[in-house]
């Protein structure tokens, strides 16, 4: 297959998964009057709340080498699933009504290639859903300044700027 064609369908890839994720945010603000999950256990319980009425969908909330194991463990034993253990980034206590290019869930560590691209000679990047459920692909070199334009949108918000750059620690850079 053509190089190309498998770029193409690669990206393509990438946003079908962080779209059907998002399907599952907006079914989730849809029976809970517009909220995305929130819980004040942390991002990682959020997505608990989340994976329990749309379990089909953990996959979806899930990073690059992250099979969902932890979220099925979670859901399982009534457990805690701490921030720390996610491998992508959930920005709760947001709605659809929110400012349509702030970023609710990104991966937490970038890869060469990105997720569904990965390769050892490809640049790094991250993948990101936004509140509209557009996605986007970062490299690496512009993370800090996507990160520095995430905090701006966060605090514009309602966040406070401490809590903002709790998510994007790359905006201090």
């Amino acid at each position: 297959m053509k190089k190309w064609i498998k770029r193409i369908l690669g990206v393509a890839l990438v946003f079908l998964g962080l779209f059907v994720g998002w399907v599952a945010f907006g079914m989730f603000a849809k029976d809970h009057g517009g909220q995305l999950p929130f819980s004040t256990n942390g991002f990682g319980e959020a997505l608990l709340l989340l994976a329990k009425d749309y379990s089909a969908y953990i996959q979806n909330v899930c990073g690059p080498d992250d099979d969902g194991h932890l979220y099925w463990a979670a859901l399982t034993n009534h457990t805690v699933l701490p921030e720390n253990q996610c491998t992508r980034v959930y920005i709760q206590g947001l709605s659809e009504e929110n400012d349509p290019q702030i970023c609710i869930l990104f991966d937490r560590d970038s890869h060469k290639g990105g997720d569904h691209q990965r390769s050892p000679w490809g640049h790094p990047l991250r993948e990101v859903c936004l509140v509209d459920g557009s996605m986007r692909i970062i490299p690496d070199e512009t993370w800090p300044e996507f990160s520095r334009k995430q905090v701006d949108l966060l605090v514009a918000a309602g966040f406070a700027r401490t809590n903002a750059l709790g998510y994007y620690p790359a905006a201090r850079e």
